[in-house]
């Protein structure tokens, strides 16, 4: 789904002068890297056409719920160039609720939304940068919230964590309610 048109023509020609089979994997609903030159529902079509590969289809999710498998595939299924599928779930719980917001400032915009508590709240960005300005707007707001990154990700490290609200402290001025964590992740 993310191979450009060079990667899969080199990727074709190994195939071809070593005579070895070729697997994709992938999903056709996304291409991540679209911004490199990623070919995402083209390149399974040239798979298909390249190497006669035969092709299944992984239908069932094992994260989300009815309610917000269903929401995907309502803003998915308007895709022109897609395999088509129905999507199935194996937890058929019926929690979750979707609520979609759009804003012009993002940051700001999202503040009202806040107010009346943010617990079983997530937020979802495009870029890392937005979460970034989203979390100084909770941190000047003292919003308790918990970002979560990749396991390798800087802003995954407790210790980059109890650095941030620390700097809160000294350079925003905040309230010292916090320094009894910041005290506890130093072992006092």
């Amino acid at each position: 789904q993310d191979t450009n048109q060079i990667q899969y023509q080199w990727l074709k020609q190994q195939a071809v002068l070593s005579g070895s089979w070729v697997i994709g994997v992938g999903d056709d609903d996304q291409s991540i890297y679209r911004f490199a030159g990623g070919q995402g529902y083209t390149n399974f079509i040239h798979l298909k056409k390249d190497f006669t590969a035969q092709g299944y289809v992984l239908d069932t999710c094992f994260r989300c719920a009815p309610t917000i498998l269903a929401f995907a595939q309502s803003v998915i299924s308007h895709n022109q160039q897609r395999i088509k599928k129905t999507f199935n779930t194996v937890n058929q719980t019926n929690a979750g609720t979707v609520c979609v917001y759009h804003h012009n400032d993002v940051v700001n915009d999202l503040l009202p939304h806040f107010e009346g508590g943010i617990e079983d709240t997530a937020v979802l960005c495009r870029t890392n940068r937005l979460v970034t300005d989203i979390e100084i707007m909770m941190v000047n707001h003292a919003i308790p919230y918990q970002r979560i990154a990749g396991k390798n990700s800087l802003l995954s490290n407790p210790h980059v964590h109890a650095y941030i609200h620390l700097l809160a402290i000294v350079v925003l001025g905040r309230h010292l309610s916090e320094l009894p964590d910041i005290l506890a992740w130093l072992g006092e």
